[in-house]
């Protein structure tokens, strides 16, 4: 058991340091992509479970909705 014990703990220590390297190394996030962005709610508006929703393109504000319960 004290062998299992002194073999597994050099194991941790090593995965550590290499963790910490990882997070080190990750990107910077620009900014500049977060404020390109803008919050669009695609839906369904309606409520309960969903089969299917398609859209109108030439009419943005008229969809076909499925519901599982009728």
């Amino acid at each position: 058991m004290r062998l299992l014990k002194l073999s597994v703990s050099p194991i941790f220590i090593i995965a550590f340091i290499f963790s910490i390297q990882t997070i080190a190394n990750a990107q910077a996030f620009n900014q500049d992509f977060k404020q390109a962005l803008h919050w669009r709610n695609i839906g369904p508006f309606r409520g309960s479970r969903t089969r299917a929703v398609a859209g109108v393109p030439a009419q943005p504000n008229v969809f076909y909705m499925a519901q599982c319960n009728g």
